[in-house]
């Protein structure tokens, strides 16, 4: 039941997607993602922003039934600042941007928002996923 949960919450996560991909022709890579949310046109900036929200709700969707986090201290962060994030992340790791976004953008907001034991309450100290190591990924 539990792996169920968890992946509808990451299908779900993952249909905001749907609407990035009209406007695409194929998955979300991290090039896709920048240059997307670096368009000057308004739709495609709306889809950056748009997908990155699902994407982050997801996550949040999946830490609360999993009771694991990736990001931890991000309770006043707006979604901009999750796109602006992502964007340093991505202009500074030009080599992995070839590969998926979601997993990148789960490693770029782990840095900037790292978890710790001591964030979590006394009986959640088994929940923090350490963030992977990006260079290690397929694709």
């Amino acid at each position: 039941m539990k792996t169920l949960l968890v992946t509808t919450a990451l299908l779900t996560a993952l249909a905001t997607s749907a609407f990035a991909d009209a406007l695409t022709s194929g998955p979300i890579t991290g090039n896709k993602w920048l240059q997307d949310c670096n368009s000057k046109d308004a739709v495609t900036q709306l889809a950056c922003v748009s997908w990155t929200r699902g994407m982050v709700d997801g996550m949040g969707v999946a830490a609360d039934i999993t009771e694991q986090r990736f990001i931890c201290g991000t309770g006043g962060v707006i979604t901009r600042q999750f796109v602006e994030v992502g964007t340093k992340w991505m202009r500074q790791n030009p080599e992995l941007r070839h590969k998926m976004a979601a997993p990148l953008l789960v490693i770029a907001f782990g840095e900037a928002w790292p978890c710790d034991e001591s964030q979590l309450p006394d009986d959640k100290r088994t929940g923090v996923i350490p963030i992977p190591n990006a260079k290690r990924m397929p694709r």
